[in-house]
């Protein structure tokens, strides 16, 4: 079983990929691949349908994609919404890719909690036909991670865990 973990953060020191790395750790735990794609490390071009122009980094995102039995997507908050950089990787993919599998979402505020863009995301992924898991996460401006990358609040360790466990088993219960 493979996911794909789709980081829309652009920050170097990025909280919403340390907080999704926990998620991506528990599904490897619990048997899935898992493949990030960080797209500050494998950017996309703008989308734009009308390009025709091959891309190595669109083509291997979409292989991803096409692969993938499940997936955890984040986006830090910008503007009470997700961030472009991710929603541009979402137009490169759709329907075809989403339809039937489950999605575990998480977000990064400045503020208190990233509810926008969680509730934004999981309208995006519905749409798509994916099916999103109820349990998501947010991250504060002052939740912490400790060296190891697990967060000092066990209570969020064990929620985002939980988004990366219920994506696995989603995942296996709708492959039969």
């Amino acid at each position: 079983m493979k996911l794909v973990s789709l980081v829309g953060s652009l920050s170097l020191d990025s909280r919403t990929a340390k907080a999704q790395n926990v998620a991506a750790e528990a599904a490897r735990k619990a048997g899935a691949e898992v493949e990030v794609w960080n797209l500050r490390e494998r950017p996309l071009p703008i989308y734009d349908p009308e390009n025709k122009v091959p891309n190595e980094n669109v083509a291997a995102f979409i292989k991803a994609m096409d692969e993938a039995d499940g997936f955890l997507i984040g986006s830090p908050e910008y503007h009470n919404g997700p961030t472009g950089a991710l929603k541009n990787a979402l137009d490169f993919v759709g329907y075809n890719q989403f339809n039937g599998k489950p999605v575990g979402l998480v977000a990064a505020a400045g503020g208190a909690v990233a509810t926008n863009t969680l509730t934004q995301l999981a309208t995006i992924l519905r749409s798509l036909h994916g099916y999103v898991i109820p349990q998501t996460g947010s991250v504060t401006y002052s939740d912490n991670f400790n060296a190891d990358g697990t967060f000092e609040n066990p209570k969020l360790q064990e929620r985002f865990e939980k988004i990366g466990t219920d994506v696995v088993a989603l995942a296996k219960h709708l492959r039969g």
